[in-house]
């Protein structure tokens, strides 16, 4: 389970509650909680969404070439830059992009769940 399916989940818990309030439930509380579900819904999909600047190494330019004029040098270096949402990234790299952290500590309200993994925890 990814931190996002845990955090759609708990969400999903959440509005399931409200949508079947209790005698102690307040309208103001049922609202405020499907308006915190919303809102964090919407925050995951800002993560999913989110564009991340990926730079590729760019390669050994030989100083002799007489093609190195300011203006191609500048071309060649624009294309080894490109935009990446998460998943873009994650299926190119591996590995979670820098922006994970806020995910986490959204995550972070379900520590004490156990489909919660600690290795979201933040240090």
């Amino acid at each position: 389970m990814s931190i996002v399916d845990f955090i759609e989940a708990r969400l999903d818990e959440q509005e399931r509650r409200a949508a079947a309030p209790t005698s102690r439930d307040t309208y103001w509380e049922r609202e405020r909680t499907l308006a915190q579900v919303k809102a964090n819904r919407l925050l995951l999909k800002l993560y999913r969404d989110w564009p991340i600047l990926v730079e590729e190494e760019l390669p050994q330019l030989d100083p002799i070439d007489a093609r190195l004029d300011f203006q191609s040098m500048t071309f060649r270096m624009t294309q080894r830059l490109a935009w990446a949402t998460n998943q873009q990234y994650i299926a190119h790299f591996g590995t979670e992009p820098p922006h994970t952290d806020f995910i986490r500590a959204l995550a972070s309200v379900w520590a004490e769940h156990p489909d919660f993994d600690p290795s979201w925890r933040l240090a």
